[in-house]
Order: structure tokens, then C-alpha cells, then sequence
């Protein structure tokens, strides 16, 4: 098994079925990578079966990146408001195939 982000009562739960978890705690340094690969776990057992339970773990992984580099998730909140009205959202499922025209120089 490879090392991997894991919620803080993880190692107790594996201990009440008997065996034993071998943790550490990461280095701040390691975090970027840690979370981005907890990300794309979580992202990846979402789209292979959408859930509550599933959505949650990538809510917990974004909140906690968030946390990282000291963004306050009320400024996000805010801020999306703001970006959808400028540029709209995802929800009509545009698909940009190309850019045509003149490239300015």
C-alpha cells in the first residue's frame, strides 16, 4: 500500500478490526501534493459511483485545501457568486471544440 491523506480517526477504526495502521504525521510540505492526490482518489470513487458519501469525502479534501494556504471558504463562496454572473456557469453544458480568427500579436 502507498502512503495516502486519511481522515484523523482512521487508524482507530482499523485498530478496533484487529489490525494495525502505521502513520505519521505529513510535513507541511507535503500537503500540495498529499491533498491533490486525495483529490483525484476522491474525484475518481465519485465518478465511478456517484453518492452523498462520496461527495462529502471530496468536500472534506477541498476544505481542508482551503485551509492549507489560508482561504476562507465564505471568500469562495462570494467569489463564485460573482464569477458565474461575469462568466456564467456550467450547467448548459457548453463544450468549446476550438478558437477560430486571427490571433492577436
Amino acid at each position: 500500500m502507498r502512503r495516502k491523506l486519511i481522515r484523523h480517526k482512521i487508524p482507530d477504526i482499523i485498530g478496533k478490526s484487529g489490525k494495525r495502521a502505521v502513520v505519521r504525521e505529513a510535513d507541511i510540505s507535503e500537503m500540495p501534493i498529499l491533498l491533490q492526490e486525495k483529490f483525484d482518489e476522491e474525484l475518481f470513487e465519485f465518478f465511478e459511483k456517484p453518492s452523498v458519501e462520496e461527495a462529502c469525502d471530496i468536500y472534506e479534501v477541498f476544505l481542508e485545501t482551503l485551509r492549507h494556504w489560508n482561504i476562507d471558504f465564505s471568500s469562495v463562496v462570494n467569489h463564485a457568486y460573482y464569477k458565474r454572473e461575469e462568466k456564467g456557469d456550467f450547467g448548459k453544458r457548453v463544450v468549446l471544440e476550438q478558437v477560430e480568427g486571427k490571433k492577436n500579436v
